[in-house]
């Protein structure tokens, strides 16, 4: 109670999911406009000017700064001190364990403009509600939460017992049994969309932790992530559940 919960960021080499729409936010490169001739940071001149094209990211960064410095130039300074350590306070009230503590482990909050690497991944999103969210991943990938506990087939033994390749969107009969949306035939209802796994940017690969190949962090009893030598990240893989445990589970996730 009282204690507040930064989401998790799990970088797209550790959870093995479909990495294309990560990459396109951060190769997608677009027209500078206004930022043609600006620096690129005003901290560090070194890293030029934006030219007539530039990343995307780049030119989102530049805005967002923007937006801030503008806002701090136009407020008093005083209520700017004031808001700032009444903000302070009730983080340090919500937070006893200290927000600062936890979120070196969890959040990425540095970009490096040549080679933004620490971007490569996506931010967990709670749980609650989770239930009505089908289909699932970030890529809508899967259709029901009990497929979502199934390895993908080609990490799989068995074709059968492993997450669909292909799968029918656009019903909106819920299944409460697995908990998603009804599958029904493309043949019989023309209307549905069939989504392919297959295709760039639909894997179904990735946060196969009930099906034990992605491996989690190992914290210690404060809650904190146990690191090697190197200061990377210790890990182990969870036991696969069976049937009886993926529908246990499932039972569990309708209730939040």
């Amino acid at each position: 109670p009282g204690r507040r919960v930064t989401a998790q960021m799990s970088s797209l080499q550790h959870i093995g999911t479909d990495p294309q729409m990560a990459i396109n936010a951060l190769t997608y490169e677009g027209l500078s406009g206004y930022f043609e001739g600006e620096l690129i940071d005003s901290t560090a001149p070194e890293q030029g000017v934006f030219g007539p094209q530039t990343p995307v990211l780049f030119a989102l960064k530049k805005a967002g700064e923007g937006v801030i410095l503008g806002a701090i130039a136009s407020n008093n300074k005083l209520k700017e001190a004031i808001e700032a350590a009444e903000d302070l306070g009730e983080t340090v009230i919500d937070n006893p364990e200290g927000l600062t503590k936890h979120r070196k482990h969890l959040d990425f909050t540095t970009v490096d403009a040549s080679s933004p690497v620490g971007l490569q991944a996506y931010k967990a999103r709670p749980l609650n509600g989770i239930w009505a969210t089908a289909p699932y991943l970030h890529n809508g990938s899967i259709p029901t939460l009990y497929d979502l506990f199934l390895p993908a087939c080609e990490a799989s033994a068995s074709e059968v017992n492993c997450r669909p390749s292909q799968f029918t969107v656009g019903s909106v009969e819920l299944d409460p049994i697995k908990v998603g949306f009804q599958q029904k035939q493309a043949d019989s209802y023309p209307e549905l969309f069939i989504f392919n796994t297959t295709l760039p940017g639909n894997s179904n690969r990735g946060h196969e932790y009930a099906a034990g190949n992605t491996p989690v962090v190992i914290r210690n009893a404060e809650g904190d992530i146990k690191r090697n030598e190197n200061g990377q990240p210790l890990t182990q893989k969870m036991p696969p559940m069976n049937h009886n445990q993926r529908l246990a589970l499932v039972e569990y996730l309708k209730t939040l």
